[in-house]
């Protein structure tokens, strides 16, 4: 979702009602795209110039690209997760 706030001339539409593969709450989505124009999470991309380096860095994707399904299918079942508590939050 970083990287659809940073592309120019995005909606907030598009990912609270619209036709994107992915949707979250009015609010969350404000949040992020208020972020992403603040650059407060360009740490978050790794080509992000002048990203603090972690020594474990190259450790971490090594594994990540080893459990490919693995933590895909755990990001899946966080989103889910996620978009059951933010609609429980705005209730």
């Amino acid at each position: 979702m970083i990287d659809y706030f940073r592309t120019p001339g995005v909606f907030l539409y598009d990912v609270t009602e619209g036709d994107e593969p992915f949707h979250v709450s009015k609010s969350l989505g404000t949040k992020i795209r208020n972020f992403v124009a603040d650059g407060a999470l360009d740490w978050v991309m790794d080509e992000t110039p002048g990203r603090p380096k972690r020594g474990d860095d190259s450790e971490w994707r090594s594994m990540l690209l080893s459990h490919v399904t693995e933590f895909s299918l755990a990001v899946d079942a966080y989103k889910q997760d996620l978009g059951i508590r933010i609609q429980t939050s705005e209730i």
